[in-house]
């Protein structure tokens, strides 16, 4: 592989053309209140950035000529001030399919707050679509809050690996 140069004599993947996009990182802005025992996409509000324009709805959708491998990853905050959480459990869906579970248990019924920060590598395809997903279940059964704010509590992140 030839790179090019850079214009400073220096060689770069930019100057070649290269770059490790699409790429996205979305972040929540205010609290999201989570029903007990009930499955609920995280709604995202906020993009920091968004280089393809690819993100909307809640769900990242892979651009036309843009099928490849993506690292992608999340943050969710769960807290509830008012019971303790016994569960929670977040999961990515591709195409609205699980693909993952990240799931917590607290069985000594301390749990007021807690998160969740897997990353993922995809294999990705045109037109494929990605989405959070979580779920709490309270000693209550009353709501929990998937927390967001300016302090980047709950994001959702992406990026097309160089090949």
């Amino acid at each position: 592989l030839a790179i090019a140069q850079g214009g400073t004599g220096a060689a770069t993947l930019a100057a070649a053309g290269i770059t490790a996009t699409p790429a996205f990182f979305i972040n929540k802005s205010a609290n999201q209140a989570i029903n007990d025992v009930t499955n609920t996409i995280v709604t995202f509000d906020t993009e920091i950035f968004d280089t393809n324009s690819a993100f909307a709805s809640n769900t990242f959708t892979v651009p036309a000529g843009e099928a490849g491998k993506y690292w992608i990853s999340y943050q969710v905050v769960f807290s509830d001030s008012a019971a303790v959480m016994s569960e929670t459990n977040t999961q990515i869906h591709l195409n609205d399919v699980v693909q993952s579970n990240t799931y917590a248990s607290d069985s000594n019924g301390q749990h007021r707050f807690t998160s969740h920060n897997p990353s993922f590598l995809f294999d990705l395809s045109v037109a494929d679509e990605l989405k959070v997903n979580s779920y709490v279940n309270t000693t209550d059964g009353g709501t929990a809050d998937v927390a967001g704010g300016s302090n980047y509590n709950t994001w959702f992140q992406g990026f097309k690996l160089i090949g």
